[in-house]
């Protein structure tokens, strides 16, 4: 038998009032997926947008506030101002529930690299990372790209080691 889910009461933590009021370092999104613009270059980017919950009584933030601020990135290259711009309106839009607002955008970045003897050339890709919060009106960017090595050429580390020499 299947019990009644009509008769089935379960408390209301968020409004109970013997919890314990505690701020959130981070509350947001991860993985949204979104094109930037890059150096004029449309790239298929991940996005982990978010912002303090400072007020421990506040029930939540807006998600979709955070998610209309990233539009700006579709539409202007990126730069550190245009980070800014973006963080600035995560928090303007949570004014009194937030003082710092984070973004991280990984992208992959599409370089074309010759080879080392031959006039041939071939695509490698580049993970990159970008991250910046805004903290207390405190703006910081950092920029992270991997550079993997890889080869099946048996000659690869001599011609390495030349080319670092030349």
């Amino acid at each position: 038998m299947v019990p009644n889910m009509n008769s089935l009461t379960l408390p209301d933590i968020a409004a109970q009032s013997a919890r314990q009021a505690l701020p959130l370092e981070w509350v947001g999104m991860h993985g949204i997926a979104l094109p930037v613009l890059l150096e004029g270059q449309r790239l298929s980017a991940k996005a982990d947008a978010g912002v303090s919950l400072d007020d421990g009584e506040a029930r939540g933030i807006h998600m979709s506030r955070l998610y209309l601020a990233l539009e700006a990135l579709e539409q202007q290259s990126l730069s550190p101002a245009l980070l800014h711009q973006v963080l600035k309106r995560f928090l303007d839009s949570h004014e009194g529930l937030s003082n710092c607002a984070y973004l991280n955008i990984h992208t992959d970045l599409l370089l074309k690299r010759p080879a080392l003897i031959s006039p041939l050339a071939g695509w490698k890709s580049y993970p990159a990372t970008i991250s910046a919060s805004l903290k207390n009106k405190m703006f910081h960017v950092e920029l992270k790209i991997e550079v993997p090595y890889s080869s099946t050429c048996p000659c690869s580390a001599a011609l390495a080691r030349q080319l670092i020499q030349q």
